[in-house]
């Protein structure tokens, strides 16, 4: 397996004290195949870039790590820079977050994309030759690989940054927001080389803020949320069929041109990063989650399956006490006649926590029936309505009364 983090955790000290640390990373375990690319995704400071630059051993200096990075099947966790040095871009290259502290502003583009192959012992004119067809294979237009750097445009300089990564041909690429400055064609063409790099059985990390692209080149999603994995899924399912509350909370963040939707977001703020540094109790996510129940402020929640039938393998996990979102209500095949008048036939609908869902319909459609029906003031004739997994019908009036309320239609009505 080409690259594998195994319960990697990484801390940084804040003040010289070995009491005094932040973690960044807790308990981080991916496995990356040949021929495979896994996307991470979650908010700025979740600890992605860290992750990115760990499995480069490229951490700064008050970063403590512990458990494995596994490149190649060598354990790189514990190895010095210089035993790093045949591993870095030859077997594993990075495409940093920001060109601007990478490029070097007095050398040419095609020089600094011809280092690593001048560097391996090729000649000049070998290393020159293989990066024009590199710059040319990424879109930069010819003549311009003798410029300096801030002669580009930046989707340019970050297209840089990925022949730069691509000239020595590694068998793992990991990939830091490389599409953070790009215009939506350059997007979409950078798509079909990760796409093409994954085909040729490369092993690609990519950490994005993107989820439309996350979608577009990558086969598995890690969602990572205060440096913990909060859930793991296939890459066609984050957009449309997220599990966990947090994970719904981010797409409901991204605003999309295919499609209208309220931007809801996350609720309440980021935990700061001073609670970084303190004992953890409880699901992290739980200050923030709309569903979250007695336990969640108690007990550190483990992953189960998203598919609810104990398998983890192709579906992915999911690390949520109530198995990822809940469903508050389900209608079941209800009916209501007042009569011999039907008002509802075989009606069937649910409501997850955190959901808002809408009923529209002409006047007389039977939309207010089935408001009450759900909301127990109307007993329904045959079908049944579920509240948190109880029938209506059997809790206690006054205690459902409590938890759902009804805003009448007509003033007189209440």
């Amino acid at each position: 397996m080409p690259l594998q983090f195994k319960n990697l955790n990484v801390q940084y000290g804040i003040s010289g004290s070995p009491d005094d640390h932040i973690t960044v990373l807790d308990n981080i375990s991916i496995k990356i195949n040949g021929g495979e690319c896994v996307s991470v995704v979650g908010e700025s400071g979740s600890g992605k870039s860290t992750l990115a630059l760990a499995s480069m051993k490229l951490l700064a200096p008050n970063a403590v790590m512990a458990g494995q990075i596994l490149v190649n099947g060598t354990d790189i966790s514990g190895l010095s820079d210089s035993e790093m040095e045949p591993i870095r871009w030859n077997e594993i290259a990075i495409v940093f977050q920001n060109y601007g502290d990478v490029l070097n502003p007095v050398h040419r583009i095609i020089d600094q994309v011809a280092e690593p192959l001048i560097k391996n012992g090729e000649s000049r004119s070998t290393a020159l030759d293989r990066s024009e067809r590199m710059l040319d294979y990424l879109k930069i237009k010819a003549g311009r690989d003798v410029l300096y750097p801030h002669q580009i445009s930046a989707g340019e300089r970050q297209r840089i940054l990925m022949a730069m990564a691509l000239i020595t041909d590694p068998g793992i690429l990991v990939l830091d927001e490389p599409v953070a400055s790009v215009d939506a064609i350059t997007k979409s063409y950078l798509a079909e080389v990760i796409n093409e790099q994954v085909d040729a059985g490369k092993a690609v990390l990519m950490i994005t803020h993107d989820l439309s692209f996350a979608p577009l080149c990558s086969d598995r999603c890690e969602v990572l949320y205060f440096g913990s994995i909060l859930e793991s899924l296939p890459s066609h399912e984050l957009l449309d069929a997220p599990r966990h509350p947090y994970t719904r909370a981010l797409v409901r963040s991204f605003p999309m041109m295919e499609r209208a939707k309220d931007l809801a977001g996350v609720r309440g703020v980021p935990p700061s990063m001073l609670s970084r540094s303190s004992p953890r109790s409880g699901c992290i996510f739980q200050p923030r989650c709309t569903q979250s129940i007695g336990v969640c402020s108690q007990k550190e929640p483990h992953p189960v399956s998203r598919r609810g039938d104990g398998t983890r393998r192709d579906g992915g996990y999911v690390v949520c006490h109530r198995g990822g979102i809940a469903t508050m209500i389900s209608v079941k095949s209800v009916s209501k006649s007042y009569k011999d008048l039907r008002v509802l036939s075989d009606v069937s609908l649910t409501l997850d926590e955190g959901e808002i869902l809408a009923l529209v319909g002409e006047t007389g459609s039977g939309k207010t029936t089935l408001a009450y029906t759900i909301a127990g003031t109307i007993k329904p004739d045959g079908g049944e309505v579920t509240f948190r997994g109880r029938g209506v019908s059997d809790i206690d009036r006054k205690e459902f009364a409590k938890t759902v309320g009804i805003v009448y239609q007509s003033p007189r009505d209440s």
